[in-house]
């Protein structure tokens, strides 16, 4: 019988990015949507009038769901090593889900 080709782990395929590099987009991506998060937050609650101050809380609230629900626990993953594409995919996809609840609200 012929011989089987065995692909050895130490080859990477050239399709597939590396861990070290998909963990660093991920937590790159994490710290800008977590800056962009602290920075809405501040700027949505310092209204000095009451409607204002609700309408704020309330953006506010509403922008922290997809944050915390997928961006933080891919932000969690990248930072512990695990699950690196998971990690990125979560951090990624929590965008778009913030502009859909921005937009439906």
């Amino acid at each position: 019988m012929g011989e089987l080709e065995i692909m050895s782990p130490s080859r990477p395929s050239a399709a597939a990015p590396s861990r070290p590099a998909l963990r660093a987009v991920a937590l790159t991506i994490g710290a800008v949507e977590t800056l962009a998060m602290v920075m809405f937050a501040s700027l949505m609650l310092q209204s000095a009038d009451p409607l204002g101050a609700a309408l704020g809380r309330g953006a506010t609230t509403l922008m922290t769901i997809p944050y915390v629900a997928l961006a933080l626990p891919g932000l969690v993953l990248a930072w512990k090593q695990r699950y690196e594409p998971l990690a990125l995919a979560l951090v990624v996809i929590a965008i778009p889900v913030a502009a859909y609840l921005w937009r439906i609200a």
